[in-house]
């Protein structure tokens, strides 16, 4: 049986949590070496945006003196590493190159220019979708950054389509996420969908109704306690939803192949995270999906063909513990820890230069 425990009394034992954090974070000495970087973010809630920025913070910690600035009640005091000095001011902050996202206010942004700092502005969405930024909002942030950084190429090119007026080709780069690197030793011959499939351009519905007609024991849902466009769960047998975990391992332990219907992403965190546990996935046939794990053997696209889709799906199901090799060799080669950071030591590189 689950216990509840009440969101006041999560709320009351986060602060003090989070004041712990910071604490701690602020007793190593800083390196002589390092260069000052500060993340200074506005939308603190725990997304794959949140996920993906902190482990860039958490990285560029080992080798840099890194801040970061935290909100009340932030997601990022969970994700971030104690090598990451954390501060609820932001005077406190002391980076010569500071991170922004796109939710960051302009006069923030205009403020940092204005003291001579180098702005990189990490970005986790599409110009019109998967944010809820104003265009007018945005487009400041995008004009005002010394740098963007994109995590895929698609990515990239969208906002270069959408913004001809702003100069984003020259100052922008690619470097994937880093990955939360998990591990899997269990077999279940189930199906997981995962992240906020209460929205609905997760597409979770068609992921769920392929699944069911599948030869998967059940359909693990985890991200959210609802899902877009299902009032009632008790429709499909198989299913079943878990909500949110922060644990990688104990999500990955019920399941062995990944699918996701999702119509829109830039990324796909969730896809690098399963593949670095082995686990082969069934992806919508999007152009960011195709561009970052099409060459992944363990990877297959869903094709329209109910039928044929299901026919994948199986054959992943039959395939997965002797694909689970290759598909973290290849997470080894292009999205490990080491691969990132080598990209990441690279730009700051050229930036401080």
């Amino acid at each position: 049986m689950k216990i509840r425990i009440p969101w006041r009394v999560q709320t009351a034992a986060y602060r003090p949590y989070q004041h712990g954090c910071s604490i701690l974070s602020r007793i190593p000495k800083k390196s002589s070496g390092g260069i000052d970087i500060s993340f200074l973010c506005n939308y603190q809630q725990t997304t794959g945006a949140t996920v993906a920025i902190s482990g860039i913070a958490n990285q560029l910690g080992y080798q840099h003196n890194v801040d970061a600035h935290i909100k009340p009640l932030s997601g990022y005091s969970r994700l971030l590493s104690l090598r990451v000095r954390q501060y609820f001011s932001i005077n406190s902050l002391t980076g010569q190159i500071v991170f922004v996202d796109i939710e960051q206010e302009n006069n923030t942004v205009e403020r940092l220019i204005g003291e001579k700092k180098q702005v990189i502005l990490t970005c986790h969405a599409l110009p019109t979708i998967l944010h809820s930024v104003p265009q007018s909002k945005l487009k400041r942030n995008l004009e005002l950054s010394t740098y963007i950084h994109f995590v895929s190429a698609y990515q990239r090119s969208e906002f270069i389509h959408h913004y001809p007026e702003i100069n984003i080709e020259s100052k922008s780069f690619v470097i994937p996420n880093y990955t939360r690197q998990s591990k899997k030793t269990t077999t279940t011959n189930c199906i997981g969908i995962v992240g906020l499939l209460n929205r609905e351009p997760k597409n979770a519905i068609k992921g769920i109704q392929l699944a069911q007609l599948s030869n998967a024991r059940c359909i693990q849902c985890w991200g959210s306690d609802t899902i877009h466009d299902i009032d009632d769960p008790g429709l499909y047998s198989k299913l079943r939803i878990n909500g949110w975990t922060n644990s990688l391992q104990k999500m990955h332990g019920t399941f062995d192949v990944l699918l996701s219907a999702s119509r829109s992403e830039t990324f796909g965190l969730v896809v690098v995270e399963a593949l670095s546990a082995g686990i082969p996935c069934v992806l919508s046939d999007i152009p960011v999906y195709r561009e970052l794990y099409s060459d992944c053997e363990g990877i297959m696209f869903l094709s329209g063909d109910e039928q044929q889709d299901i026919r994948s799906i199986n054959q992943l199901l039959d395939q997965a513990g002797t694909l689970r090799q290759p598909i973290i060799n290849f997470w080894n080669d292009h999205f490990s820890n080491e691969a990132i950071t080598s990209a990441w030591l690279e730009k700051l590189t050229q930036i401080t230069s």
